[in-house]
């Protein structure tokens, strides 16, 4: 028997052409001094109060004119077992009197009331609203 080195031939695929894995996706960053546009949704005072009550005892942000004609923001909780209000005065807790030098705040002086009326903005949950 005679021995023979010859080898079958294998059909080659053709190759496709790919991408690098490497490519670089270059992002411009704004600069630090502009200001980002973050569309609000524009809601009702009546859904506003919607909002406030049903928020499951979390903080939310409150723009609102104080009765001196002031814009004011406040960072407030909302205090349960209060009348049907509505669109009047909310009784709230303000988070920055919770806070006092003691760690130990008085209860009744943290409780302000919100003007339904005068609310402009409102933030929950990380959301922005608008109030008509």
């Amino acid at each position: 028997m005679k021995k023979t080195n010859a080898k079958k031939a294998t059909p080659v695929a053709k190759k496709k052409k790919v991408a690098p894995a490497t490519s670089k996706v270059t992002v411009k960053k704004a600069p630090a001094n502009t200001t980002v546009k973050v569309k609000m949704k524009r809601i009702s005072k009546s859904k506003a109060l919607d909002l406030i009550v049903n928020n499951k005892g979390r903080f939310f942000a409150a723009e609102f004119i104080d009765k001196k004609n002031t814009p004011r923001v406040m960072n407030c909780l909302y205090l349960k077992n209060q009348g049907t209000n509505k669109l009047g005065y909310v009784k709230v807790k303000e988070a920055a009197l919770m806070r006092t030098a003691a760690g130990i705040a008085d209860p009744k002086k943290t409780i302000r009331q919100l003007n339904m009326q005068t609310l402009y903005k409102l933030k929950i949950g990380g959301v922005q609203y608008k109030i008509n």
